[in-house]
């Protein structure tokens, strides 16, 4: 803890993993009173995440919940919580395992697959947006899209295929929690090229609870616990109900 000049704290944590490309954390407990900010940075302040506040809990002070930070680039990552000192009750920062990138997460697309921001997806600009990468305990990724329900009143349902779910072994009767998994809107390249840079934007929403599942189909119905309506060049899309 270091004690700032206006009486408001700080904690720092740094966590090295040699040669990683990047640096993600699952916390199987993770709870921010009013008023308090945490922040997920590389070392050299190249590329940072949060800040994560009270608006992210998913439980309360006393059934604290579990959570996932998506991916920091990089081998050297600094977490740190500030609290204002008119902040009398402390954190709950519980880290469960840490996620050692040794590759890229998302490979190369197939020869096939045609960029969405090519001339052919034109007429997709708004569909796009359903869209998004799944992270599943940190190193399993799948993709899937936005629905909602017949009564349109914006309920963020995510449609998906089971296979998806088999890492963390959850189905929607004996562990429909997804506390270790997030959501990665807007991946896309920023051009035609397929070895463009991407994504060029940094969306994340965290969690998720399994409403239905079937293996012999292959489905799962997700109901998200973060909507992503708080981003200014995102606006989400449904694509069905």
């Amino acid at each position: 803890w270091y004690e700032l000049p206006n009486g408001d704290k700080l904690w720092q944590l740094n966590v090295i993993c040699p040669n990683a490309l990047s640096v993600n954390f699952c916390y199987d407990k993770f709870w921010i009173p009013e008023g308090g900010k945490f922040f997920v940075y590389s070392k050299d302040k190249k590329h940072s995440i949060g800040a994560f506040t009270s608006k992210n809990n998913k439980g309360d002070s006393v059934n604290v919940r579990g959570f996932a930070t998506g991916l920091v680039y990089g081998s050297d990552v600094i977490l740190e919580y500030y609290q204002p000192k008119e902040v009398t009750c402390n954190a709950v920062i519980s880290i469960d395992f840490i996620v050692h990138g040794y590759r890229n997460i998302i490979g190369s697309s197939g020869q096939c697959q045609v960029n969405v921001n090519c001339s052919e997806g034109h007429n997709w600009q708004n569909e796009k947006n359903a869209v998004a990468v799944i992270i599943v305990e940190g190193n399993s990724t799948c993709s899937g899209s936005l629905i909602t329900t017949t009564n349109l009143n914006e309920d963020f349902l995510f449609l998906t295929a089971d296979h998806c779910l088999n890492r963390s072994r959850k189905d929607a009767v004996n562990d429909p929690n997804l506390d270790y998994t997030f959501f990665w809107w807007k991946f896309e390249a920023p051009g035609c090229d397929s070895n463009s840079i991407f994504p060029i934007t940094y969306h994340i929403t965290s969690g998720a609870t399994i409403l239905a599942n079937n293996h012999q189909s292959d489905f799962a119905l997700l109901r998200l616990r973060e909507k992503p309506i708080n981003y200014s060049d995102f606006t989400p899309f449904f694509l069905g109900w």
